[in-house]
């Protein structure tokens, strides 16, 4: 996965689009978003990050918009294979709100303070527990205290 990583982003992509109809495999999408995820957080400039964005977005919206090629069937003027290349092409343009997300959240986690450098999984912040339980109910609810995750403030 690391190795070629946009190759890993555009087969996420395609498996995070089979979490909707009619497959509705949605705890794939989950998987598939995390280690897309992951996979921005890992990118070495910003440039790299909206690449592997775009390319998950084209793998997600090229299975996701299959759907509308089958409008083409029943047109009497164009050939039904146009339906591939407009499912294709709107992807192509779709595919532009994934790579702004995956931009958006590799600058954030780059800033000085910022939770998500908290967050990662392969470096457990200070002052966590020695099997690397993450803190993560002082992120999400300020104020309240879990006694079953150990978490203290």
């Amino acid at each position: 996965m690391t190795r070629y990583p946009a190759l890993a982003c555009l087969v996420l992509g395609a498996l995070a689009a089979t979490g909707f109809a009619p497959l509705d495999l949605w705890p794939l999408t989950l998987v598939a978003f995390a280690l897309w995820m992951k996979l921005v957080h890992d990118a070495p400039t910003l440039r790299r990050a909206l690449w592997r964005g775009w390319v998950f977005g084209v793998g997600h919206f090229t299975v996701n918009n299959n759907w509308f090629q089958h409008a083409f069937d029943f047109q009497d003027a164009m050939p039904p294979v146009l339906g591939y290349f407009a499912a294709v092409g709107l992807a192509l343009y779709l595919a532009v709100f994934p790579m702004l997300a995956g931009g958006v959240a590799w600058r954030a986690a780059r800033r000085p303070g910022s939770p998500t450098r908290r967050l990662y999984w392969s470096s457990p912040p200070p002052g966590s527990r020695p099997n690397g339980c993450v803190r993560l109910c002082s992120l999400a609810m300020p104020g309240i205290r879990s006694a079953s995750s150990g978490c203290q403030q």
